[in-house]
């Protein structure tokens, strides 16, 4: 049977009350229950068991009044919940029901369980994403950090919307990390910023977490199975508890975005100038993710080549599915739909002369090989015809064949010439450009001239060496942000002490004579 929370928790769970301040716990015998308690929205559910005593699972009440940050929900334990009410009065308060650990829980903390408490069931989301809120705490803090590592686990078993499958994986973290919650993980020393130290009337534990977040990605409509799991870790003898807000489990949709570029992806585009005899040449570099709105996006760092270090401009980039999104003005809008087909018209976040938005007619679709792989390439018309150029085909995961983003007519923005990335080895343009090889294009002719210097070690800690010059030249060090913050003459040996720079990626130039020298340079 798949069960909705509809009725009242007093309806449902068979209670136990101790004292009537401060934190309440009830013991519970109908499972359903008590998971019906836990669900928010969302999820339906089937299929409840549990593992260990009886007093090891129930119902708590009280939670804001004894500084758990969540008044209501289910509390899961090593001992006997009785024995989490406070006050705070048993140097370390215990319960040995003298049976056996968990198996995933051991492996996943290296070391022998007791006395396990196991709450189990299968669930089907309507979202895709699954989430709730919890507080761990323990009488082995905090005089056992480091020795006695109690622990608690969130596994969760079916599929993985990034391909593969979940089995027994934990999702219950330390937040932005791979790292399990556990004694020995959050505690004075350690990610101190989620532990609390305890002081209250109310509970017994030495030590709690803050309210801890959990959100999975789930594929909707599929059946997955959830185990939560908490134990004595080495001995029996004190508990820790884990406390599950109620109601807190719910599924929802969120759109599952990601950078649109891959680490390290570089576009080379040609750069027109007033100067018909000067090649000059355009970046866009992917240089970081981060985060905007709660979407994942591909820092785009966009660099003019022997122009101004003003010339510098960043963009931030994101894809949902087959849409591509840029941040600008505030907001985000869509950039490429890769999942249009031949004859339908795309309205883009750009706006015409006119003041209407910019249309991308799509009149075919094909396929491109990039890198040994085929990627979708579409044939598009820019709705504008007049004043907005935006080239003539779209590759995926690439873009637009001319600039990236739509120019205004008799702008200096070029076709695309190549592009590389860490898995992807570099695509020469053939459809607007003439083929040449990458490794001259992204040479000014200025840089042709200066091609023989060579800069080393790239990345550096200390010091890099500008070996091959012929003539007295200076150097400049430029953030990706366009602020020069190192400048001065190359010396006789060559050396630059960069020392003082924090680590990241800079840009590096080197002038000898007219003929300049721009290369990324990286910090250690």
């Amino acid at each position: 049977m798949r069960t909705k929370l509809l009725v009242s928790i007093f309806t449902l769970l068979t209670l136990v009350s101790f004292g009537q301040s401060g934190l309440q716990v009830q013991y519970a015998t109908n499972l359903d229950s008590l998971v019906a308690y836990f669900i928010e929205s969302g999820v339906t559910f089937s299929n409840v068991t549990k593992t260990g005593n009886y007093k090891a699972l129930g119902s708590f009440s009280g939670g804001i009044e004894s500084g758990l940050g969540m008044e209501n929900g289910i509390l899961l334990a090593s001992g006997d919940i009785a024995k989490a009410k406070g006050p705070n009065n048993s140097p370390n308060a215990g319960t040995n029901f003298s049976i056996g650990g968990d198996a995933h829980l051991s492996a996943l903390l290296g070391q022998s369980t007791f006395d396990a408490s196991v709450l189990e069931f299968d669930l089907v989301p309507e979202g895709n994403v699954l989430a709730f809120n919890y507080v761990f705490g323990s009488e082995e803090y905090p005089e056992y950090v480091g020795s006695i590592n109690d622990g608690f686990a969130y596994f969760i078993s079916g599929p993985n919307p990034d391909s593969g499958y979940y089995d027994y994986q934990n999702i219950a973290l330390i937040p932005g990390t791979n790292t399990m919650v556990a004694i020995n993980t959050v505690n004075p020393q350690t990610n101190s910023q989620y532990y609390i130290n305890n002081t209250g009337q109310f509970l017994q534990y030495d030590g709690y977490t803050v309210t801890m977040p959990i959100e999975v990605y789930v594929v909707p409509n599929q059946t997955y199975h959830l185990k939560i799991v908490i134990a004595d870790c080495i001995d029996h003898i004190y508990d820790s508890g884990v406390f599950l807000q109620s109601p807190s489990l719910k599924s929802f949709k969120r759109d599952y975005t990601e950078p649109f570029a891959q680490a390290s992806a570089e576009w080379h585009y040609t750069f027109l100038t007033d100067n018909p005899a000067q090649v000059v040449f355009k970046t866009i570099s992917h240089i970081s993710d981060t985060l905007i709105d709660e979407k994942l996006c591909s820092k785009m760092l966009e660099q003019d080549y022997q122009q101004s270090a003003g010339s510098i401009k960043h963009h931030y980039m994101y894809r949902v599915n087959d849409s591509v999104f840029f941040f600008e003005d505030g907001e985000f809008r869509l950039l490429y739909d890769f999942g249009a087909e031949a004859g339908d018209t795309i309205q883009l976040g750009y706006s015409t002369a006119s003041g209407d938005p910019l249309q991308m007619i799509i009149d075919s679709t094909g396929t491109i090989m990039v890198g040994g792989e085929p990627r979708k390439l579409q044939y598009i018309t820019c709705g504008d015809g007049l004043f907005i150029e935006f080239g003539k085909h779209v590759i995926e995961g690439i873009g637009s064949t001319s600039f990236m983003f739509p120019t205004v007519d008799m702008s200096h923005d070029g076709p695309l010439r190549c592009y590389s990335d860490n898995s992807t080895p570099v695509f020469i343009n053939t459809l607007t450009w003439n083929g040449q090889d990458c490794g001259e294009l992204i040479l000014s002719s200025n840089e042709q001239a200066l091609s023989h210097i060579n800069i080393y070690p790239n990345p550096a800690s200390d010091i890099i060496k500008i070996n091959g010059l012929n003539n007295e030249a200076s150097y400049r060090i430029i953030t990706t942000g366009g602020t020069v913050i190192m400048e001065g003459r190359v010396n006789s040996t060559g050396i630059i002490n960069i020392k003082s720079l924090k680590s990241g990626m800079y840009f590096l130039e080197i002038k000898e004579k007219d003929l300049a020298l721009t290369r990324k340079l990286f910090k250690s």
